[in-house]
């Protein structure tokens, strides 16, 4: 039962929620367990925060309300999934210019907003500042871009600075339209225009001298160089921020243009004025961090909210029951997928599939051949009746021995006596579908998973879990009227709330299109899920059963925070006890190490299906902590 301060503060979070809703028309919706904006749909979706977590943000709410209501009146959220997708680098450069000019919009429209974003964007700045001098580059020019766009910092105070300050200046035009943006669309040039001029000033990897590239064309002669300088006159045209900026930001850029043509026997840098050496040194070095989608370190409004929730400890243990209650598991909603629904999948599913094809091959090869040799026949001794003689005993019996242990038993190893299931938390953190996302990452995570078992004829299933289940009328008719008898309600930690539980790829199915069904909403009770999971393994013939939990936090979704909590340690000990094998993966966080004793953390969602297939490979091929030699190698596959 909570206590009357903490139910105070639930109700003020639901107040403000409807403020917001009411003063700006946005959406907003309290549930998991993270802070985030639903672009595609314009939804602000804010954590349960009771008590200390409520008190905790309390200084930085205020703002991050304003920053995302910013966002879904003036952001164009079909627009920039559409244009961005598959293309990291692009989405992050747009994020920081499109931070910048919404709330730049909202303090025109709403005069009370500026006060607090400032105080948010503060705090965000701090945080990015208080590593500055390790800092990488990508993280101080977002830095830098975003403290000038907001008016917290001028482009020249960063000018000093040896990893980004020529680089900065050169980009000076960039940084000035940045100021005048005033649609996402606008925003999305001018991110393109940032990372092609980056691209343009870093100069390509040397060619290696008497390499076939270098040498010109037979009858070329001098007309080489000026082919080169037509070269540049074309891509500088292309280059919108360079038409009309000359003094000494233009000279930087347009020596920056200079045919990298180099005499014979004279390097590329002679020649060149210090400041465009220096640009193209941090131009260089920041490419290959543009070229993954990597932006660093670097925080945003997000970043900064979430970061603080997870400093908030366990709710007092106090107030809460020991024991974990549910009113009635009965209407809870699993969820199964027809035909009609696998069909609109195909075309999806095959690019997630080819997307990771070459990664698929090599560990699915891996742990066929890795089965084969694990479960091939093998004959052992010592049996006292059977088919054949065992060599070893039967002559020692023929001279007389009195051990009659003289046969031998074919057994088949029990490698492929195994079922495999794979639980999933489709929570709301898990929402946002876009590369590099996590519930983008999860999917692969799942085809790698099914396909790979699909391939070596080993048993499995693939299921996820949120609170997203529709509310049941019969069973808050049941709720009331208990209510009515008199019945002591507080002690149950869910009452009419359902789980929803999906079956993306059931029992022996070789279809595993609906996983492109992955996705968050809600929050997470996953206690009584794991054991949902667990039940639903116990159910199978095979021997050995293995059971592997994808989460991304702590079980967030029951009335009580510490009963669910224990709850969870108390399922996982009875799962273990009735020998099911339980592994967990913890996806950006390491909440998982307080629940499972079997666990591995990833701290980059890029390394999500390699780790889902590695618990695998250790749950098949590892014996109380030996490995037999079978233990594939996970090659990290390279997304595009």
């Amino acid at each position: 039962m909570l206590n009357p301060h903490e139910a105070a503060l639930e109700s003020k979070c639901e107040r403000i929620a409807r403020i917001i809703t009411r003063q700006y028309g946005v959406k907003v919706k309290i549930e998991g367990g993270r802070a985030y904006i639903d672009l595609e749909n314009k939804v602000i979706v804010l954590p349960h925060m009771k008590g200390d977590a409520l008190e905790h943000v309390a200084g930085m709410i205020d703002g991050f309300l304003d920053h995302e209501c910013s966002h879904a009146i003036f952001t164009d959220g079909s627009l920039v999934i559409d244009t961005a997708k598959g293309d990291r680098a692009l989405w992050n450069f747009w994020n920081v210019i499109e931070d910048s000019w919404v709330e730049r919009e909202m303090g025109k429209r709403f005069i009370g907003c500026g006060q607090n974003l400032r105080r948010l964007n503060e705090a965000v700045m701090k945080q990015n500042r208080e590593h500055w001098d390790s800092a990488d580059g990508i993280q101080k020019l977002a830095t830098a871009m975003a403290e000038c766009w907001r008016g917290l910092s001028c482009p020249d105070d960063f000018y000093g600075d040896p990893v980004v300050g020529d680089l900065l200046r050169a980009l000076d035009p960039e940084v000035q339209a940045g100021y005048k943006i005033t649609s996402t669309q606008g925003a999305l040039d001018l991110a393109r225009r940032i990372l092609d001029k980056i691209q343009s000033m870093s100069p390509p990897p040397p060619q290696p001298q008497g390499s076939e590239e270098n040498q010109p064309e037979e009858g070329e002669g001098d007309g080489q160089g000026q082919g080169s300088g037509d070269a540049e006159g074309e891509e500088t045209g292309n280059d919108k921020n360079d038409q009309n900026s000359k003094g000494s930001e233009g000279q930087a850029n347009s020596s920056s243009q200079e045919p990298q043509e180099a005499p014979e026997g004279e390097s590329e840098c002679q020649g060149m004025d210090p400041q465009q050496q220096s640009v193209q040194e941090q131009a260089q070095a920041l490419q290959a961090a543009i070229e993954g989608g990597d932006f660093g370190d670097f925080k945003d409004a997000e970043d900064l909210m979430n970061d603080l929730l997870s400093e908030v400890p366990d709710r007092i243990r106090d107030s809460d029951p020991e024991e974990y209650y549910v009113f009635s598991e009965e209407y809870d909603e699993e969820t199964h997928y027809g035909d009609k629904d696998r069909w609109d999948w195909s075309d999806e599913y095959r690019e997630l599939r080819n997307e990771i094809s070459d990664y698929l091959g090599s560990i699915a090869t891996t742990l066929e051949l890795a089965l084969a040799a694990e479960a091939q026949a093998r004959w052992v001794g010592g049996s006292r009746r059977g088919r054949k003689f065992d060599k070893r005993a039967f002559p020692a019996w023929v001279c007389g021995s009195r051990d009659d242990r003289i046969y031998r038993q074919k057994e088949q190893h029990e490698a492929w006596d195994v079922a495999v299931s794979l639980l999933w938390d489709c929570s709301g953190s898990m929402q946002r579908f876009r590369p590099g996302s996590p519930s983008y990452l999860a999917r692969l995570a799942a085809i790698a998973f099914h396909e790979a078992l699909t391939r070596v004829g080993i048993m499995h299933e693939v299921l996820g879990f949120n609170t997203g289940g529709t509310s049941h009328p019969e069973l808050t008719g049941r709720v009331e009227k208990a209510k009515d008898q008199g019945e002591d309600l507080d002690r149950y930690s869910r009452l009419a709330e359902r789980d929803q539980r999906m079956v993306f790829v059931p029992w022996g199915a070789e279809d595993g299109r609906a996983i492109c069904a992955i996705n968050g909403r809600s929050a997470n009770r996953d206690g009584e899920c794991v054991m949902w999971a667990a039940k639903r393994l116990a159910m199978r013939p095979e021997k050995r059963k293995v059971l592997i939990v994808g989460s991304d936090g702590r079980p967030n979704g029951a009335r009580y925070g510490y009963t669910e909590k224990k709850y969870l340690q108390e399922v996982v000990g009875q799962v273990i006890s009735a020998g099911i094998e339980l592994y967990a993966i913890g996806i950006m966080d390491d909440n998982v190490k307080k629940y499972y004793p079997h666990h591995l953390t990833i701290n980059s969602i890029e390394e999500l299906p390699g780790a889902v297939m590695h618990q695998l490979a250790q749950a098949l091929f590892q014996r109380q902590g030996t490995n037999h030699g079978y233990l594939p190698e996970i090659r990290k596959p390279g997304y595009r």
